[in-house]
């Protein structure tokens, strides 16, 4: 028996109808899943925070330089209110070079005392900074790669006279070099591996210090006519030393050679400098000279 138009109106309708509600469930669902994260703070005092200076380098200059991927090119600024030892974190945002308002920020804050966090780098990743007490630069674990760090962690006080204030930081990390010496390197080594124990890949801002007892690894492509090689680590509490491996690999990640320092002495702000041949010569730790360093003070230099 053949339904009745109107019947079949009638079902179409029905049919209209619930689509129409189930594309406003899920429209309002969406809508509810957008604005999961909080809009900035509007109300309160706006304060303005500054990047006055990293250290030995006024401002201007590091962003000039930063330009080119010198010095650093991203800053993360973070404000905390504390109760105890605790810490909640109450405003944050990253930078990077290429915004308009690269190393100042201004974040609306009620009256009272806050920690302030500042944190200049050159990596690829924004570090996390929700515990102050352990910042990480990368963490996925994927690796522990770091860059030139630079800290600054102050306490503020906010009322209704307050406008900016200026901020110096100063850098946290500590530099091994490896400076080669060879007339060139082979042309089947493709990457130098650093493999090193007795710093921290990870950061407690509230002293400065590591946090972490890790084992970095990092991996650098070569490069026609480079011959200098730069990693870093934050210096931990009781730890001033590094033991370090570096592997010369060729294109299948294949060991060709080898060098072992097992006590190369670190400081924060220094460079401590190694020279010498890795592929012409059976390496023997040498004599230690002495260098001046434009930027970064220089610890001993070691010739080997």
């Amino acid at each position: 028996m053949r339904q009745s138009s109107a019947l079949k109106k009638t079902r179409v309708n029905s049919l209209s109808l619930l689509f129409f509600l189930a594309l406003n469930v899920f429209l309002l669902s969406c809508s509810e899943r957008i604005h999961i994260v909080p809009n900035p703070k509007t109300d309160g005092i706006p304060i303005t925070f500054n990047v006055s200076r990293l250290e030995q380098v006024p401002f201007d200059a590091v962003r000039t330089r930063a330009v080119n991927g010198d010095i650093c090119r991203a800053i993360s600024f973070a404000v905390y209110t504390v109760e105890g030892d605790d810490y909640t974190r109450v405003q944050n945002v990253n930078q990077n070079v290429n915004d308009e308002s690269f190393g100042s920020v201004t974040f609306n804050l009620e009256e009272g005392t806050y920690k302030v966090l500042v944190l200049a780098h050159n990596g690829d990743m924004s570090p996390t900074t929700t515990n102050p007490e352990k910042i990480e630069f990368n963490k996925n674990k994927t690796t522990t790669k770091m860059t030139d760090t630079f800290l600054c962690w102050s306490e503020i006080t906010v009322d209704e006279n307050t406008a900016s204030f200026n901020l110096d930081l100063t850098r946290a990390v500590a530099m091994f070099q490896l400076n080669l010496t060879d007339a060139a390197i082979p042309d089947n080594v493709a990457q130098l591996k650093f493999y090193y124990q007795g710093g921290s890949s990870s950061l407690d801002a509230t002293t400065g210090l590591g946090c972490v007892a890790s084992k970095q690894t990092e991996i650098i492509d070569v490069a026609p006519g480079v011959n200098t090689f730069e990693v870093y680590t934050f210096i931990r509490s009781g730890s001033n030393n590094l033991d370090m491996t570096v592997s010369a690999l060729n294109g299948e990640g294949t060991v060709l050679k080898e060098l072992k320092f097992n006590v190369v002495p670190i400081t924060r702000n220094y460079v401590t400098r190694y020279t010498g041949e890795m592929f012409g010569k059976k390496v023997v730790e040498g004599t230690i000279d002495f260098n001046l360093d434009s930027e970064w003070m220089l610890s001993d230099a070691v010739s080997f």
